[in-house]
């Protein structure tokens, strides 16, 4: 607990030190979800991310609260094994530019995550009815490209983003993300 009140302090700090500029995006795109180490839960869907994003005046470093937002849907209608399952998660993930030019920037981030799985297991010949309600937690890390087509639009490609939690959670993300402030 007091690494968590020291790591607090740490983002108050680097929020409240340097002029800020924060600016919303939201999007969605594919997410593939490992939900057990035998496979039999393996699942796709769509995902919408929402963040919003916190930085300094010519600083390299970022502050990116995400919230995703999955449907994974993919095995709803098989005969055996149908499966279905939302999740939803908070990541307060901290980037490094990499690479900035005029038009693009290159991030790689991490951070920690929390977040809810339900599930429904529809019974078959195999298979038991059941629901399955959880908190997730774990790492999540990534890369981001942002690109400025214009001047009042801007795009954020996650060509990855991978959160490796508890309870055998594994869920990977391609995105892509909007610019809805500046």
């Amino acid at each position: 607990m007091k690494k968590f009140k020291s790591l607090i302090f740490a983002v108050l700090i680097f929020m409240t030190t340097y002029e800020m500029t924060a600016q919303i995006y939201a999007g969605g795109g594919f997410v593939y979800s490992s939900l057990s180490q035998q496979g039999l839960d393996d699942v796709t869907g769509f995902g919408i991310d929402i963040q919003k994003e916190f930085t300094h005046e010519g600083g390299k470093f970022s502050l990116n609260p995400t919230v995703h937002i999955t449907v994974l849907n993919s095995n709803i209608f098989r005969e055996f094994n149908a499966f279905y399952a939302n999740t939803i998660s908070f990541a307060p993930s901290v980037g490094y530019k990499i690479l900035e030019g005029n038009r693009i920037s290159i991030t790689p981030f991490a951070s920690p995550f929390i977040g809810w799985l339900t599930g429904y297991r529809n019974e078959d010949v195999f298979f038991d009815a059941g629901f399955r309600n959880e908190i997730i937690y774990g790492l999540e890390f990534g890369l981001e490209i942002k690109v400025a087509l214009y001047e009042n639009l801007e795009l954020k490609l996650n060509p990855i983003t991978f959160q490796i939690g508890d309870n055998d959670f594994r869920q990977g993300m391609i995105s892509v993300l909007f610019r809805l402030s500046k």
